[in-house]
């Protein structure tokens, strides 16, 4: 939730865990998508309007 730039995330990727995103702010919703690529989903919303069917083991908040 709230992924800045996707560092954080891409570690989190290239270290082998499936990671989704979470960002209200169009800008680093993007950024974030170019720098996962497709092996991620990057929502585009705040987390109280977040609707997925999917489950996860961790929510990072920052």
């Amino acid at each position: 939730m709230g992924c800045g730039t996707g560092e954080l995330a891409k570690d989190l990727q290239e270290a082998g865990y499936g990671v989704d995103c979470v960002s209200p702010n169009s800008f680093f919703a993007e950024q974030t998508r170019v720098l996962l690529g497709p092996a991620s989903h990057v929502f585009e919303c705040r987390y109280e309007q977040l609707q997925t069917p999917d489950r996860y083991d961790l929510v990072l908040v920052s």
